[in-house]
Formats: C-alpha cells, sequence, structure tokens
C-alpha cells in the first residue's frame, strides 16, 4: 500500500479480483520522494483489476484539492479530483477506479473493467548474442 511521507492518512492500493494485491519495492529504483511513490505488482494475465484511494482519520490536508491520476502504460486512464468539501468532510473517502467507459461497434456504451492482459515478451533464438550457435550448451546457455 502506498502511504507517502508527506501526506498523511491518504492510502493507494491495488485490488486484483477483489483482493489487495502484494506490492514489491526495487531498491534500485530511485523514483520515490515526499508525494511519489513506485510500487509493483505480479499481473496475472485475465485478471481484473482496480485501483483504490481513500482516506484515514489521519489525513489533513492543507489544501483547497487533489487530484488522482491513473496513468496505465503512460497513458492517463483517469483522473478524479477531490474538492475542498470532500476533503475537509471529517469522514474521510474512498474512489476506486473500475475501469473506462467506451463505445463498442453499434455505437452502445459499456464498461470495461481494467484487467491484465497477457504477456508477450517473445522468444530470442538459442545463439542470441553469439558469433555462432557453437558458443551455446545444450540448454541454450552461453558457455564462458
Amino acid at each position: 500500500m502506498a502511504i507517502l511521507p508527506d501526506v498523511p492518512g491518504l492510502e493507494v492500493y491495488i485490488e486484483v479480483n477483489g483482493k489487495p494485491a502484494e506490492e514489491f519495492f526495487d531498491p534500485s529504483d530511485y523514483s520515490d520522494g515526499p508525494r511519489r511513490m513506485r510500487r509493483y505488482i505480479e499481473a496475472i494475465p485475465g485478471a481484473s483489476f482496480q485501483v483504490v484511494a481513500r482516506t484515514t482519520s489521519e489525513f489533513r490536508p492543507d489544501y483547497d484539492s487533489l487530484k488522482l491520476q491513473l496513468i496505465l502504460d503512460g497513458t492517463i486512464r483517469s483522473s478524479h479530483t477531490k474538492d475542498y468539501d470532500e476533503l475537509y468532510n471529517g469522514r474521510g473517502w474512498s474512489d476506486r477506479f473500475k475501469g473506462r467507459t467506451e463505445e463498442d461497434e453499434n455505437g452502445d456504451m459499456r464498461f470495461m473493467p481494467y484487467q491484465f492482459h497477457p504477456l508477450d515478451i517473445g522468444t530470442l533464438p538459442t545463439n542470441f548474442a553469439c558469433p555462432n550457435a557453437d558458443c551455446n550448451d545444450s540448454r541454450g546457455e552461453h558457455q564462458q
């Protein structure tokens, strides 16, 4: 669960098939900051997911609004802005990024939940990065 040091009481996490996903931290990734955090989860092909943002009683904002953006594969998929009244209601709030509405081939609008697609990382030839096939052993691994 992402909890930013400069924004206590704001929690963001991902649910996969209705359950919070296990998050992983890459210690070589230096993109974290006081108001920015990056975590990784397992992408299970075909599984539905949603992003949950919520506040707890510790949330004490000193600003008039809060903008939440969901960026998937480098594209802004959704953007929600919470205004002053929602931020200062004393009860907290919760918001879910569940999917998107798009027009189908008949012109009808339909809801499309966010879903992990199968990964296609391709395959490399067994002699990849070798001048010829003689540098590979029987398992296709490079010999020193």
